[in-house]
């Protein structure tokens, strides 16, 4: 028997702690605790209750105990697990005698392979684990009952011999014939099949429509009662039941031989529809195109409609066994009968779990059975309605991961397929799209139907596929299809993997994305490539970089800024965007937003469907850039001991712009009438004695001179000049070197304006002094700039001409144009 035998799986909870090995102990202790659960048979828990138990076989690897099989007395078995990570209890046996030296070789590699997943596990530190198994609903009792073949002798009577010595019928032919047995079908066959066997080179023919099945004369088993052997008296149930193996195995391209037989479980489906009457609506399925969750399903409805199954799987070095699952129970096993009725009519028949113990990323998932086991369904006698029960395989989609734009021609690799039904049928092959939905949104035909006849198929090949213009934007699935011609009917055919059984597409205007890999799916983080400042006129520079761990995506990606303060909202215009899977790219956005100083504006990244792809990002935005002014030292004034001895005012200070731009405004010296009261000192706003305006670099130093006369003075009163920053609202730092506390004396002098020469009079000698100074005869002098406009030249002797020929006019030397409003308050009035 060289190519199906059976192999168990079990499942497992979510755990991330290193297992520990089980004891012997342990295991007996497991094996009883299970046995007395609602589980097992009341015949399991009476034994356990009443036989000393005890460990029966230890199956080792690498010195590492892996399985115990544990018995309570000389009927049935428990198979612990010897890890404490995995399910405690792999399967058990109700009744029937283990013999670790007399195993069928279906359970023998199933404790070969299931010891080796054990040691995976015992090595495999992270992951998740399942201990427990499925629920399964509802149960059904084993359906073949007592029924319990065997491959050897007598029921390989009629199978060709090697030097006298009969070959194995098979367990393929065993698991069928116990199905049609358990049917009590065909009353006749039909048809006849010749071929040569593979390895022995038999020449075997049959003609099975002349061979009437006797069901009545076809006992559940052989033994003989007395001896405990198979019977050999009765010749009659002998040959009744010999033949059908023998023909179920020819009927299966059996390829006899005496250490082994073996046949496929496809063949199998084929030779019970072609030549038992079996019906066309049988499916041959592999586990590796569904779920686990699918593919117990689809047992679990099998065998609640009466249907037993014929199972099989193949490990990675290609030994295998086929076997009939014909029952289950509430916890999740399954019942297997294997095909070997023994000695006393000990089968090693039971219930175990069909599922693997290593994750699907551990680096020893699916070396065995996980991958490589199948079923046939729906074997039952032929119904004759054909209940569309077509079935495809196919290798599906290829990878790919692709960018094209609209109405472009674009190969998709697709991986053929295969018609894994009993019965011939006439189709075509089509490429759909279904929109986010599930409707059909477009599908593209490229061939005529064709008869394709069961187990022929399409090669894998490019399709060249354009995607309609009129497609709007949005996400579709792109499946290959199979059109069936009598009905019209699409349905898609079950890819030979869980994986690529679709591909994706997104459209986006003109572009179109189509991936293996999903839908893309792309996230966002963002740098700001300069600090914000409070600015009409400042950019938000930033770089968005956008990665992709998914599929091919096109779309685009947009950002909004806003703030629950100051209730500020924007959106950036949209950027178009294509990146493949594992890609990523950054754009560098500068938009001017006029941003006012906040410490809550929030920046989030969207994709063009309103996705966010980042985090919120939280942006303080900080004042505009302006220039600062100090004074760098105590000002010169020509005030002494706090006394001022004329009405004329010069103050001389030396300011640094330590801001982050140049200084350009106004400097202004305002003068205020100091009224110090008993409970109160207030200050009398007089407007400004001098101002400037000066520009100022940043770091640079620049000395000036504030100077002017305090009109209508008042002897004795004091008075508070102090030096104010218009451009940023403020009077100038330090405090203690921009303003000056005076008192008029009580014979102060008079300054008029245009008495250069300080005589008391403005006359002719005042317009001599001007001239000689800009001759450079004489020395400058503040009072000779009598216009205030920074220099001495003609036009300060046209203003002192104006003096001299309109006396009754007041002098104004305040310019009142453009000067801003003094401040509210002088520096220190609260």
């Amino acid at each position: 028997m060289k190519k199906f035998v059976f192999l168990f799986w079990a499942m497992m909870i979510t755990t991330f702690v290193h297992g520990n090995p089980i004891s012997e102990k342990e295991a007996l202790a497991i094996a009883k605790e299970f046995c007395m659960s609602e589980t097992t048979s009341s015949k399991l828990k009476m034994r356990a209750r009443n036989t000393e138990w005890k460990s029966r076989y230890v199956k080792k690897v690498n010195d590492r105990n892996c399985i115990y099989v544990v018995q309570p007395g000389e009927d049935g078995a428990i198979f612990v697990a010897g890890d404490d990570r995995v399910i405690p209890v792999l399967g058990y046996l109700d009744e029937g005698t283990f013999d670790p030296n007399n195993m069928s070789e279906g359970l023998s590699y199933w404790m070969e392979w299931y010891s080796s997943e054990i040691a995976s596990v015992q090595d495999y530190e992270q992951g998740s684990l399942r201990k427990e198994p499925m629920k399964l609903k509802g149960s059904v009792s084993p359906l073949l009952g007592s029924i319990t073949w065997n491959q050897g002798a007598p029921y390989n009577k009629y199978c060709p011999k090697v030097k006298d010595v009969n070959c194995w019928a098979g367990c393929v032919a065993c698991a069928m014939s116990q199905i049609m047995r358990f049917h009590k079908w065909p009353k006749k066959g039909k048809g006849t099949k010749t071929y040569t066997t593979t390895t022995k080179k038999f020449s075997l023919t049959v003609d099975f429509s002349k061979t009437t099945y006797n069901w009545s004369n076809m006992p559940n088993t052989l033994i003989d009662p007395t001896t405990g052997w198979p019977s050999t008296t009765d010749k009659n149930q002998i040959n009744a039941i010999a033949l059908l193996m023998y023909h179920a195995g020819v009927g299966a391209n059996m390829d006899y031989n005496t250490n082994g037989s073996g046949a496929s479980p496809l063949d199998a489906r084929d030779a019970l529809y072609n030549y038992f009457s079996y019906d066309s609506d049988m499916l041959f399925l592999s586990r590796a195109s569904y779920t686990d969750a699918e593919w117990k399903q689809m047992l679990q409805e099998e065998l609640s409609n009466g249907r037993p199954v014929l199972y099989s799987g193949e490990s990675s070095n290609k030994k295998g066994h086929a076997f009939v699952i014909d029952g289950y129970n509430s916890k999740g096993y399954f019942h297997v009968n294997w095909g070997w009725g023994n000695r006393s009519g000990s089968t090693e028949n039971g219930y175990f779990l069909i599922d693997g113990l290593l994750p699907k990323n551990s680096k020893d998932y699916g070396k065995g059975f996980n991958l490589d086991q199948y079923m046939v369904t729906g074997i039952q006698k032929e119904d004759n309605v054909n209940n569309f029960s077509y079935h495809y395989s196919s290798s599906s989609f290829s990878s790919f991961d692709h960018i094209n734009k609209k109405e472009t021609n674009i190969q998709i690799p697709v991986g053929g397929y295969t018609n894994e039904s009993a019965t011939s049928d006439s189709i075509r092959d089509i490429i759909a799209l279904y929109d986010e939905t599930g409707n059909l949104a477009s599908s593209m035909t490229y061939f005529d139907y064709y008869n394709l006849r069961p187990r022929y198929g399409i090669a894998p090949y490019n399709k060249s596929i354009k995607i309609p213009s009129t497609l709007p934007n949005g996400r579709y699935t792109m499946k290959y299809m199979i059109q069936e011609k009598s009905s019209g009917e699409l349905f898609e055919p079950r890819p030979s993997s869980a994986e690529n059984g679709s591909a994706y597409l997104t459209i986006y205007d003109n572009d179109i994305s189509y991936s293996t890999y999903g839908y893309g799916k792309i996230s966002a983080k963002t740098q700001l490539t300069e600090g914000l400042r409070e600015s009409e006129q400042a950019p938000l520079s930033q770089q968005m970089t956008i990665s992709n761990a998914g599929g091919a995506w096109v779309g685009a990606i947009y950002y909004t800024m806003s703030s629950e303060k100051t209730g500020f909202s924007y959106e950036s215009a949209k950027h178009s965007l294509q990146l493949l899977q594992g890609k990523d790219t950054v754009i560098t956005v500068n938009d001017i937003l006029g941003l006012t100083q906040s410490d809550d504006y929030c920046l989030r990244i969207y994709d063009d469907s309103g996705s966010v792809l980042s985090e919120t990002r939280d942006i303080v935005v900080e004042g505009a850039p302006a220039p600062e002014l100090t004074i760098s030292e105590q000002p010169l004034t020509n005030v002494e001991d706090g006394v001022l001895t004329s009405d004329y005012l010069e103050i001389t200070a030396t300011f640094k712009n330590i801001g982050q731009i140049p200084y350009n405004g106004w400097i202004v010296a305002y003068l205020y009438a100091v009224h110090e009261g008993d409970e109160k000192t207030t200050y009398e706003n007089l407007g400004y004695l001098d101002y400037l305006t000066t520009g100022i670099d940043v770091e640079e130093e620049a000395t000036f001179t504030f100077s002017g006369s305090i009109e209508e003075g008042v002897a004795n009163q004091k008075y508070l000049c102090a030096l104010y920053d218009y451009v940023n609202g403020k009077w100038i730092e330090p405090f203690s070197y921009s303003y000056i506390y005076f008192t008029l004396s009580d014979d102060y002098r008079h300054y008029q304006e245009g008495d250069v020469n300080e005589d008391g009079t403005v006359d002719i000698s005042d317009i001599v002094m001007i001239t000689n100074i800009i001759a450079g005869a004489s020395e400058f002098t503040d009072r000779s700039d009598v216009n205030h406009d920074g220099e001495t030249d003609i036009s300060d002797i046209v203003a002192v001409i104006n003096i001299i020929a309109h006396p009754e006019k007041k002098a104004q030397r305040r310019k009142t144009e453009g000067v801003p409003e003094p401040p509210k308050y002088p520096p220190f009035e609260q």
